[in-house]
């Protein structure tokens, strides 16, 4: 089980466009173990990276009826750590919205935008992009091919 990577007031970007009035970010990055032997291993099965995924939500206070992205939107997302490090994700889908309900006023105050990294939209790879610069690319993000 991964751990979830978490920011109170981290700023996130949608959409190269700064999201006004976020309230905190989390992801959950994960990589499937890909399982394989070959003639070389003798038969025996070993186990290496396969994809690395990601998910995760950020949470958005309500001002007026603005909503910054909509369930099935792709685009780029960037949580930033500080002014100057982030996680950036080429092709984050929106996978859906949960309001935020005071319960004195039964108003809604805030939403939660939940996403998955999409891997790829309409063809082109995506990449995930860690605060360090190191970068994963292509529709299949980590995949190891076998030599």
């Amino acid at each position: 089980m991964a751990v979830p990577i978490t920011s109170v007031d981290g700023r996130v970007d949608w959409n190269s466009s700064e999201v006004d009035q976020t309230k905190g970010w989390s992801f959950n990055p994960t990589v499937e173990a890909k399982s394989y032997s070959t003639s070389a291993t003798g038969g025996v099965v070993s186990a290496r990276p396969g994809n690395i995924t990601a998910s995760g939500s950020f949470a958005v206070l309500i001002t007026g009826s603005t909503v910054p992205a909509y369930p099935g939107e792709i685009a780029d997302l960037k949580l930033y750590i500080n002014a100057t490090q982030y996680w950036q994700f080429a092709n984050a889908m929106i996978t859906d919205i949960t309001e935020v309900v005071d319960i004195e006023t039964n108003e809604i105050i805030a939403l939660d935008l939940n996403w998955t990294f999409a891997g790829s939209s309409t063809g082109t790879g995506g990449t995930i992009t860690k605060p360090d610069g190191n970068t994963y690319s292509g529709s299949n993000v980590g995949e190891i091919a076998e030599a």
